[in-house]
């Protein structure tokens, strides 16, 4: 998956267009109008499964957060990179809510290949209205150069392990 974010919404187009060109005609444009961050508005281009499709519902106490690893490194990001993303990740969410996450949970790829889920990290919060916190806290921030994107993440799938 693509991450693009253009102020404007006819670069969506032809991004697509672009892509479709290179022969990416699995590719798909999505608008996530909850995922929070740029004023509510990320268009997301998806179809190799290196990162999940987004998901997002109104109500949840898990965070998905995109964009810590870049997309083009994840495949090649050693484990301590992983490492470093949970680390900060926790430490972030106990500095801004005073207690630490139920769980960071970041799948990362096996022996190279990929799986699903990878690319987000999902925080596990005690409350919904603490990952909503979270989630707004963070979208739009960057690290390591890059705009962080969330969204809540549906429980249930979460608990099934469905990335």
């Amino acid at each position: 998956m693509v991450i693009v974010q253009f102020e404007e919404s006819v670069f969506n187009d032809i991004a697509v267009q672009v892509f479709r060109e290179l022969g990416s005609d699995d590719c798909r444009m999505e608008r996530l109008a909850d995922v929070r961050g740029n004023e509510g508005v990320w268009p997301v281009l998806s179809g190799y499964g290196l990162i999940p499709d987004p998901v997002s519902c109104e109500s949840s106490c898990v965070v998905a957060v995109y964009n810590m690893i870049p997309g083009d490194q994840i495949l090649q990001a050693a484990d301590k990179d992983f490492d470093r993303v949970e680390r900060d990740l926790l430490e972030y969410t106990t500095e801004l809510l005073g207690a630490p996450p139920v769980k960071v949970l970041q799948p990362r790829p096996r022996n190279g290949t990929p799986v699903p889920g990878m690319g987000a990290c999902f925080v596990e919060l005690n409350t919904n209205e603490d990952a909503e916190r979270v989630c707004d806290a963070l979208a739009g921030r960057r690290y390591n150069n890059e705009v962080i994107v969330c969204s809540l993440y549906p429980h249930d799938r979460y608990s099934s392990g469905t990335f």
